[in-house]
């Protein structure tokens, strides 16, 4: 049994299915909770599979918030900081 389950999955071969999953882990946010922290992108790499995540950047002077993406089931962040390993400046919220 596939233990992610995502459509997009089936895509790929097992060999390289198994390996993604074997090194995978399932972790739970509840709603609000900042999805990482500044420096996680730097060592992982997610893949969302189930729920809503919403990143964004805000304003220190102003407080105002600008969302970048809004993410769901399927979607993977973030790619770039793992090949640039460069922390982006970032928030996220579950």
């Amino acid at each position: 049994m596939r233990s992610f389950q995502l459509d997009s999955f089936g895509k790929i071969g097992d060999i390289l299915r198994d390996e993604i999953e074997s090194v995978g882990k399932i972790i739970q946010f509840t709603k609000r909770e900042p999805f990482f922290d500044y420096d996680d992108t730097l060592k992982y790499f997610y893949i969302i599979l189930r729920g809503k995540v919403k990143i964004y950047q805000m304003n220190i002077n102003s407080g105002k918030e600008q969302t970048i993406y809004l993410m769901g089931r399927g979607d993977m962040f973030d790619t770039v900081t793992l090949l640039d390993n460069n922390p982006h400046d970032i928030m996220s919220e579950v």
